[in-house]
Parts: C-alpha cells; sequence; structure tokens
C-alpha cells in the first residue's frame, strides 16, 4: 500500500498516525498519556504497563484502605473522604498532610486500576483475534487463520506468557518481522465483498 501524507510506500498493517505524523507498523492506537504510538514495536510492554498497573493500582487502593480504615476513619466523618473537603480542611489545618496524601492515593487508585484493567482486557482481547484497535474502529478487513497462541507470540514471542513475569524482548523474539504476517492478509475491498 502507499501512504498519501509520507508519500511512501508501506507494509500491509502499517497506518499513518496524525498526531506522530509518521507511519507505524502494525499501528494499534495512539497514547495520549505515553504521548506516542502503540503498533508492532511497542504493544508487548504496552499490555505489560497495564497489567501492571492494573494490578498495583488495586493492591495500592487495598493497602490504603487497610491503613484508612485503621488509623484515619475512627477521627474523620463521611465528609472529610470527600477530596475536595479533604483540600479544604488540609489547607486549614484540620487534616494532618500524611492523611491527604493516603485520601488522594486512594482515589487515584480508584481512578486507574479500572482504566489499566479495561486497556488490558481489550488489548489482551484484540491480540486473541489477531487484530489492532485501528483496524477493528477503521473496519479494515483482516482476514487471520492463525491460532489464538500464534496470535500471542507474534506481539510477545515464544513462551509469550513469561513476558508477564521477565518482559524480555531479548530472550523472546517476536515471530513476525512487522511486514510479513504468516496468516493474516489485508483484503482489499474485492476480497471483502466475496468473503
Amino acid at each position: 500500500s502507499h501512504c498519501q501524507k509520507c508519500d511512501l510506500r508501506t507494509p500491509p498493517r502499517a497506518h499513518h498516525c496524525n498526531v506522530c505524523d509518521k507511519c507505524i507498523l502494525k499501528r494499534d492506537h495512539h497514547c495520549y498519556f505515553l504521548g506516542v504510538c502503540i503498533g508492532f514495536k511497542n504493544q508487548r510492554y504496552f499490555v505489560i504497563m497495564t497489567f501492571y498497573g492494573a494490578v498495583v493500582s488495586f493492591w495500592g487502593l487495598y493497602l490504603s484502605l487497610v491503613y484508612f480504615s485503621n488509623n484515619i476513619w475512627p477521627f474523620v466523618s463521611l465528609s472529610d473522604v470527600f477530596l475536595p473537603v479533604t483540600f479544604y480542611r488540609t489547607i486549614f489545618g484540620d487534616f494532618s498532610f500524611n492523611h491527604f496524601l493516603i485520601v488522594y492515593h486512594m482515589y487515584c487508585f480508584a481512578c486507574f486500576g479500572p482504566v489499566a484493567t479495561f486497556y488490558f482486557s481489550s488489548q489482551f482481547t484484540i491480540i486473541s483475534k489477531g487484530v489492532t484497535l485501528y483496524e477493528l474502529a477503521k473496519n479494515v478487513p483482516v482476514r487471520n487463520t492463525n491460532s489464538i497462541d500464534k496470535n500471542f507470540r507474534s506481539v510477545f514471542g515464544d513462551f509469550w506468557y513469561v513476558n508477564f513475569v521477565f518482559p524480555g524482548q531479548i530472550l523472546f523474539h517476536q515471530t513476525e518481522d512487522g511486514y510479513f504476517w504468516d496468516g493474516i492478509k489485508v483484503l482489499n475491498s474485492h476480497e471483502k465483498s466475496m468473503k
């Protein structure tokens, strides 16, 4: 295929990102939080980051709630847990800064945990199907005849499940090169209509 904006010939699963202003191999989406496109080279790290982000957020929320219930809750009212009230009372000296930080962390963990879980589960789903978020959103016709295991190996390499303990691209190379895809074909409009 050909990218009109870059005026370059591109591999079948490369797509142009208007924010990065370049073509990205197997572009999944542009992550504004990280400031980069998620694609062939870094999708595995994004998935691992979301996995650990969810685990750490929920664990941090649990620990913060335990600390809060044992050390702060007996001395405050329910309204003191509402973040603007907590902030106001901290500024005027009614609430210690350490207690404010615990409440603030509980809010952060309660927000980041579900978001990280959502991104992890959506990435896990699209990887198992062998497509990208971009291909789903733009309705790019992709035929995938690979097994779920092969789809995961194309992102994480052999022994893909070990990446969740030790994300090692040096040891576990991806099975594709980003240009050619065994078992995956991007269909043109004629092939799509015959499908």
